[in-house]
């Protein structure tokens, strides 16, 4: 796994990755399925009030699947400038296809499209455009290796900078998999923000006060509560001999739901406000949050390695991070990296 990093305010934007490369495998620990099962029944599926099994459905137990690393190489290259154009990408997922490093295709991209050919005044460019060739470039090589649907590897990349003509930075989400290209932060009035990709749970848990995995554990907590509460109504009742059929919680659509219009504490930033070393420190700071917590976290960590960190103003791509090989106690400048 990887975690990207891209923050655009009005003087910048800022993009940055760590260079641990992860090939994962989704791995369920069974003892994340007892709430499904009865530990006073013989560790027999659990039934709802119609007698059906609470774990009906193969997707409940990919819901508890967990990215469990088998495969580590360290020092992987994952944001790359588009120069001459003010422009930056990087990706996340595979990091090849067949043959050839994501690095090499994106390097043979820009042999090929005419915007690196001559990215002068006349030359009308934008983010959203070469983003959408860059998607059909990489995707008919991707289409080609995985020619079955099922099963497709994730490759992801966040592309961006400034289009000929535009003072703002532009930031697109391009899904090789899903062969689709969205707009970041795709507001008139606030334009702004920053964006995240890969792995990001630590983050989320700051920016947005939940990650997914919470969010999926507190509603089924939810869902738990609310079936033992009819559970013990539906006993009163029949105590009572009141002949009532007490409806499943699910019967009242997001009524019940723990999320709707639940407000949390986060991360409160004016985005668009920050300067160009603020938003390098914010993107240094939330890429440290991933390796740290996974430093001390009793798993395998998917995120490590040294960071990799650009900024890219109307001007131009220069990375901020010391891009350099190194043998022992010697280094030297990597040729033809904007830095």
């Amino acid at each position: 796994m990887t975690t990207l990093v891209a923050l655009a305010s009005k003087d910048v934007l800022v993009m940055g990755t760590d260079s641990l490369g992860t090939v994962p495998r989704p791995l369920v620990d069974p003892s994340d399925l007892l709430a499904y099962f009865d530990d006073t029944n013989g560790y027999r599926l659990k039934l709802d009030g119609q007698g059906k099994p609470l774990l009906d459905d193969f997707g409940k137990i990919m819901d508890q699947a967990q990215q469990v690393p088998y495969n580590q190489l360290g020092n992987v290259t994952k944001l790359f400038d588009l120069y001459p154009l003010p422009m930056g990408v990087m990706y996340t997922g595979i990091t090849s296809i067949g043959s050839r490093t994501i690095g090499k295709m994106i390097a043979a991209f820009k042999e090929k499209d005419a915007a690196f050919a001559s990215p002068d005044p006349s030359s009308n460019y934008t983010v959203q455009s070469l983003g959408t060739r860059l998607l059909e470039f990489l995707h008919s090589y991707y289409a080609s290796e995985y020619s079955n649907p099922d099963g497709r590897p994730d490759l992801e990349l966040l592309l961006g900078g400034y289009d000929h003509l535009g003072y703002l930075p532009d930031l697109y989400r391009i899904d090789i998999r899903e062969n689709t290209i969205t707009k970041e932060f795709d507001s008139e009035e606030y334009p702004f923000g920053v964006a995240f990709a890969g792995q990001a749970d630590w983050i989320h848990r700051i920016v947005y006060g939940i990650d997914f995995k919470n969010w999926l554990l507190l509603s089924q907590k939810n869902y738990e509560i609310l079936q033992n509460y009819r559970t013990k109504i539906v006993a009163l009742l029949a105590e009572a001999k009141v002949d009532f059929e007490v409806p499943e919680p699910d019967a009242f659509g997001e009524e019940l739901d723990l999320f709707r219009e639940l407000r949390l504490q986060s991360l409160e930033a004016d985005w668009s406000e920050f300067s160009e070393q603020n938003a390098i420190d914010c993107v240094d700071f939330f890429l440290d949050i991933m390796i740290r917590s996974q430093g001390v976290s009793s798993q395998l960590p998917t995120v490590g390695g040294n960071t990799h960190i650009a900024v890219i103003q109307k001007q131009g791509f220069q990375f901020v991070s010391r891009e350099e090989w190194t043998h022992r106690d010697h280094s030297v400048r990597i040729p033809g990296v904007q830095q």
